[in-house]
């Protein structure tokens, strides 16, 4: 099976540097392990993703599962740098302007405090980013049938949602068409 680095330089594109993906992730990627430290979670799937949409260069792309968008910022940030002026619908069941207790990592170290989605992205995001995604809320189901009738369908889709047999399989089925 080949190695995230060895599909993405099939793609055939530049990605940015691993430690411009590293900055991201640390903003929204760590989570604890089961004895206090933090780490990076599945922090391959950034690059891969940035890969992916500058070489495909979809208009619209369709993510099951923000969580707090490291995904979804790393493919608005490709679309930013590759002139494509797509958008990226993200489904979640956490609305966007929740706060929650946010993990990150930056100049000055570990932190965890109170933040939704929405303030964060805005405090260290640039907009050109912002921009290009498209947060939805609710359960999958229901928005996919919502996007359905109003939209024409996706060029690309990330599942990422619910992780269970069930919700994962219908989101795959969902994205199929």
């Amino acid at each position: 099976m080949a190695t995230p680095r060895e599909l993405i330089d099939s793609l055939g594109v530049s990605v940015p540097a691993d430690q411009e993906f590293d900055r991201v992730a640390d903003l929204t990627a760590l989570r604890r392990d089961a004895t206090g430290g933090v780490y990076r979670s599945n922090d391959a799937r950034g690059p891969l993703l940035y890969a992916l949409v500058a070489a495909r260069r979809p208009q619209r792309v369709l993510e099951f599962g923000t969580g707090r968008g490291y995904g979804a910022l790393c493919m608005a940030w490709a679309m930013a740098v590759h002139g494509i002026s797509g958008t990226i619908s993200t489904i979640d069941l956490v609305p966007q302007r929740r706060s929650f207790d946010w993990l990150y990592r930056d100049e000055r170290g570990v932190h965890e405090e109170p933040s939704s989605r929405e303030s964060f992205w805005r405090s260290r995001f640039p907009r050109a980013w912002l921009e290009r995604i498209v947060p939805l809320e609710g359960r999958s189901a229901s928005v996919v049938e919502r996007l359905r009738r109003d939209e024409t369908g996706f060029d690309l889709a990330f599942v990422d949602g619910g992780h269970d047999r069930a919700t994962a399989g219908h989101d795959l089925l969902a994205a199929a068409g």
